[in-house]
């Protein structure tokens, strides 16, 4: 009988941590990962990278000036 009631203590207390672990989870955003951007594909060179830092240009995207000018060159 004692070893009876040493596991049911164990499995309370296990089971206590594990609810007072996810509560600290739910409350604490800082363990959030960050959210992730959206990537984009240069038309020119092919190299992924994220939308905000991509140039706009006629519905392609383009990773520096100089590939958004060479792409228009060879579309001409």
């Amino acid at each position: 009988m004692g070893l009876l009631r040493f596991l049911l203590v164990v499995g309370i207390i296990w089971l206590l941590y594990r609810v007072i672990q996810r509560i600290r989870l739910q409350t604490n955003p800082g363990k959030i990962s960050p959210e992730i951007s959206k990537m984009v594909r240069c038309e020119h060179c092919g190299i992924y990278l994220p939308r905000e830092e991509a140039l706009l240009s006629n519905d392609y995207y383009y990773c520096t000036q100089e590939h958004q000018i060479a792409s228009s060159k060879e579309q001409e």
